[in-house]
């Protein structure tokens, strides 16, 4: 089983079951020296940044899992490239992949995408302040 480090939309629970059956969500993560933001795709992102941070979810994947993902993701296409990094989960260093956009501008989500970040945020019961800093601008109607 791999580690997979969620971020935007994935962080809804019920979206990575339908995603990848074999999931199971370990607990919340920080990533440090990164920040988030929504592309011009209209999709949630990282960017390396020494003062920031990111919370998200680590979920438990199996291969087939993984395989679903990539495909969701756009791999092959190129929409999202794969990447292993470090994140802190409960008090240890632990190695996760994670996808991030290649495109570097920012944008606006998608509508139907805002709603799942949304949902995600409750399902991952992000810290109120880290919301408010940088997701919250995005997610407004």
């Amino acid at each position: 089983m791999k580690r997979y480090f969620a971020y935007g939309s994935n962080l809804s629970h019920a979206q990575m079951v339908k995603r990848c059956p074999q999931c199971e969500a370990l607990g919340p993560a920080v990533l440090a020296g990164y920040r988030w933001y929504v592309t011009a795709r209209g999709y949630a992102s990282l960017l390396p940044s020494t003062r920031d941070r990111v919370f998200g979810l680590v979920y438990s994947i199996s291969d087939t899992d993984e395989v679903a993902l990539d495909r969701y993701e756009g791999i092959a296409a190129g929409a999202y490239v794969k990447s292993e990094v470090t994140v802190r989960f409960k008090g240890e260093d632990m190695s996760c992949m994670l996808y991030v956009d290649p495109i570097a501008q920012e944008g606006r989500p998608k509508k139907r995408y805002a709603a799942a970040i949304r949902k995600g945020i409750k399902d991952a019961k992000l810290p109120a302040d880290y919301v408010k800093k940088y997701l919250e601008k995005y997610l407004v109607d």
